[in-house]
C-alpha cells in the first residue's frame, strides 16, 4: 500500500486484512525467541488433560504481533510508528490452523501537539 499522509485518514474509514493463518512453526519460533514455552503452548497432551481448550494455543503475544504486522501491511505507511497501544484483550483461544484477520477503524483524528505530529486512534480486532 502506498504511503498515505494523516490528512487523507478519515474518522470512520474502516478495513479489513487478508487472512494470515497460525501454524505450529508460528508458535515453536515465537516460543524460542520469547523465551515463553507455557505447556498450554508447547504440549499437547498437558493442553488436551490440563486445560479446557483441549488442544494447544498460540500466545496472546504471537497473536497480537501477527496483528499488528497484518495492521501495518493493510493501513501503515514508511511514516507512521506506534506510539502506544492502550488495551488488549484476548477473548478467545487461538488454535493452529486458525485463520487471522484483522478489521480496524478509525475512531479519532487530533493533533498531537507534544509531537508536532498527528494521532489517529484505530480500534482493530483480530
Amino acid at each position: 500500500m502506498p504511503d498515505r499522509y494523516w490528512e487523507s485518514y478519515e474518522v470512520g474509514e474502516t478495513w479489513e486484512s487478508h487472512g494470515r493463518t497460525v501454524t505450529e512453526a508460528d508458535i515453536v519460533n515465537f516460543a524460542g525467541i520469547s523465551g515463553d514455552f507455557h505447556p498450554v503452548s508447547m504440549d499437547e497432551q498437558f493442553a488436551k488433560a490440563k486445560t479446557p481448550y483441549g488442544r494447544r494455543i498460540a500466545h496472546g503475544a504471537l497473536v497480537f504481533s501477527i496483528c499488528m504486522g497484518i495492521a501495518w501491511q493493510m493501513k501503515m505507511n514508511t511514516k507512521n510508528i506506534t506510539y502506544g497501544i492502550d488495551r488488549v484483550r484476548f477473548p478467545k483461544p487461538t488454535f493452529i490452523g486458525d485463520t487471522i484477520r484483522v478489521t480496524g477503524r478509525v475512531t479519532v483524528k487530533d493533533p498531537y501537539v507534544r509531537m508536532a505530529s498527528a494521532f489517529l486512534l484505530a480500534i482493530i480486532r483480530c
